[in-house]
């Protein structure tokens, strides 16, 4: 599977960049009809593109066991839907590789 940038959801046709260990990689769109921010989710390519499937302590109201949020880029964190969500850095600071340095995640902050 080609690596990708969630930011860009740069992967051919309809798949999904969605993260596998410490990168990510092109998936398969299983979300369907569904997959909308605050949706309901179960699996990590169940979202739609630019989203992910999360806890439910990232949300304000999420009715499911995983809900899909939107990744965001750290250096411009006030584009997250949630009223009191923030856009979470994917990796703590000097973890994750420099490429994926500005990848982030809505959620409310633990």
């Amino acid at each position: 599977m080609p690596y990708c940038d969630p930011l860009l959801q740069d992967c051919p046709g309809d798949d999904l960049c969605i993260p596998s260990g410490e990168e990510f990689i092109c998936a398969l769109d299983a979300s369907g009809e569904s997959g909308f921010y605050g949706d309901p989710c179960a699996s990590p390519n169940a979202c739609k593109p630019g989203l992910y499937c999360m806890d439910p302590e990232y949300f304000e109201d999420c009715k499911g066991p995983k809900c899909c949020t939107p990744f965001c880029d750290t250096s411009n964190p006030l584009m997250c839907p949630g009223e009191t969500q923030e856009c979470i850095p994917w990796y703590m600071e000097g973890e994750g590789p420099p490429w994926y340095e500005d990848v982030g995640i809505c959620g409310i902050p633990q």
